[in-house]
């Protein structure tokens, strides 16, 4: 019996790449190619993995009325866990090309322009509903929300799983690209040292946690490791998934609280033999765990508001409360197909199309600036 979010993680990744294999049978998502492939197929997982996270944490406002930590350890690693290794993911891919830059210039513009791109639209679009809900909510004098709770706290929480947070940690990680492209000769342990002293800077006036720098720091590393041809026909061997499978099960098994760097090591490892190539015996290079990569952003921003309107309008809130475990994890798995789909829609309709216009929105922003500078310079005559 399905009492936890442990015991539901097999059936949840099941039904999602079936739901993932029907659907693509019927929309064309296409792989990219000249990507680490394996780490495509590692994403959806990841984002699986929040989801059941925030599925537990539902579980247990629903009885509770606190909106906290799962109890058990492996829960609490869904969430926290697959964070890290999202921070890790987005470290490595962006530090390799700062590393590649030598024969692949980069254009900054474009890559801030194409980031706001990725991650803007979907998110802007997710916060205006989620402020829509709690409008209608308090407008129409509905009890939707523990009275401890106020509104403001109900967007940020049980409406978007206040996902959100981690964004702030990507975007400051974006902006410090251009001057670790400066070190990029540099020291490893310098390029380090510099994340670090970032991240102890602005921790005072941001609330930032420099624990999490780690994460990005260990990203990074990852890069500049598997460049080395040898290190990655070694971590490319079976017996390196086992020692990825190894670790992984040794982090899983340490309360995660407060991202300890005994965790973050172990995940580490098992991040680095998977970026070497390694798809742990196939895996990650399925190409429904890739298509499932593909729509990881919509699973990550969607299960929140998703898991809220079935909760709340779907089910109502005395048939929610009254669940028993077992009911409400039978519950998730209905609910995961339908977020599948979700997510593939939002990437098909929206995410895409904002990604293919990037180029040429930065060709007209090009142009404008002479013209800009041109109107600047004849308003000063």
């Amino acid at each position: 019996m399905i009492i936890n979010a442990a015991w539901a993680m097999p059936a949840v990744f099941l039904i999602a790449l079936l739901s993932m294999a029907l659907l693509t049978r019927v929309v064309n998502i296409p792989l990219p190619a000249g990507r680490m492939q394996s780490i495509d197929g590692l994403r959806g997982f990841l984002a699986l993995s929040v989801f059941l996270h925030h599925s537990a944490i539902w579980l247990g406002f629903l009885h509770s009325g606190q909106w906290q930590a799962p109890s058990l350890t492996l829960d609490k690693h869904f969430g926290q866990s697959s964070v890290a290794l999202f921070f890790m993911i987005t470290s490595c891919l962006f530090f390799t090309r700062i590393l590649e830059a030598r024969t692949r210039p980069i254009d900054w513009g474009q890559l801030y322009l194409s980031r706001a791109m990725r991650i803007l639209p979907l998110q802007v679009l997710v916060s205006i509903a989620a402020t829509i809900i709690v409008k209608l909510i308090v407008l129409g004098d509905m009890d939707a929300m523990n009275p401890a709770i106020t509104p403001v706290s109900a967007r940020r929480l049980l409406i978007t799983a206040g996902v959100s947070w981690t964004l702030h940690y990507e975007w400051l990680f974006y902006f410090t690209l251009p001057l670790l492209a400066l070190l990029r000769g540099a020291r490893p342990s310098l390029v380090a040292l510099l994340l670090a002293v970032v991240m102890l800077t602005i921790e005072d006036w941001s609330n930032i946690n420099p624990i999490l720098g780690l994460n990005f720091i260990g990203g990074i590393a990852t890069a500049i490791l598997i460049r080395r041809q040898n290190l990655r026909m070694w971590l490319a061997h079976p017996a390196a998934s086992i020692v990825a499978i190894f670790c992984l099960a040794l982090a899983l098994n340490i309360n995660p609280q407060f991202f300890p760097a005994e965790v973050i090591g172990l995940l580490w490892v098992t991040f680095t033999i998977i970026a070497a190539g390694n798809s742990l015996f196939g895996l990650f290079t399925l190409g429904v765990c890739r298509q499932m990569g593909e729509i990881t952003f919509g699973i990550y921003l969607l299960h929140g508001p998703l898991l809220f309107l079935v909760l709340r309008f779907g089910l109502g809130w005395p048939v929610a409360v009254s669940q028993t475990p077992a009911e409400h994890w039978m519950l998730i798995l209905a609910i995961t197909p339908i977020l599948i789909v979700v997510a593939t829609l939002s990437f098909i309709w929206l995410e895409r199309p904002c990604m293919r216009a990037v180029p040429q929105m930065y060709k007209g922003l090009s142009g404008c600036l002479p013209r800009m500078k041109a109107m600047l310079k004849k308003s000063e005559a």
